[in-house]
């Protein structure tokens, strides 16, 4: 499933709010609301899962280490245009997710935010 949505997410139309790409980011958004649901009810430790730290690590593994591995498959480095394009669609789809943490707003910030979490 995450497969296809990464390839919706990169080939699909991505315009709200009938895009498929865009309609693609809100079913997952609405499964993980569903599944925090269910755990909250399940659990009383009082933290909330699938909270915005979980959505942030998660959204910088699309996005920043996608980049570094590509590098790495590669022999050399994207341009900077290269990278900031592709965190662009990552921050979109994070927007689209409800991610509200700003983790990929560059290279450099998504690189930080993605040491500091882990």
């Amino acid at each position: 499933r995450t497969s296809e949505f990464v390839m919706k997410i990169a080939l699909l139309d991505p315009k709200p709010p009938h895009g498929e790409a865009y309609l693609a980011a809100k079913q997952v958004r609405s499964i993980h609301h569903q599944v925090r649901k269910r755990l909250l009810k399940e659990q009383n430790s009082g933290e909330v899962p699938i909270n915005q730290e979980d959505n942030a690590v998660t959204l910088l593994a699309f996005s920043y280490n996608v980049l570094v591995g590509t590098e790495l498959l590669r022999g050399k480095p994207l341009t900077i245009q290269e990278q900031e394009q592709f965190l662009h669609l990552w921050r979109w789809i994070g927007f689209c997710l409800g991610v509200q943490l700003d983790v990929c707003a560059n290279v450099a910030t998504a690189k930080a935010s993605l040491e500091s979490i882990i």
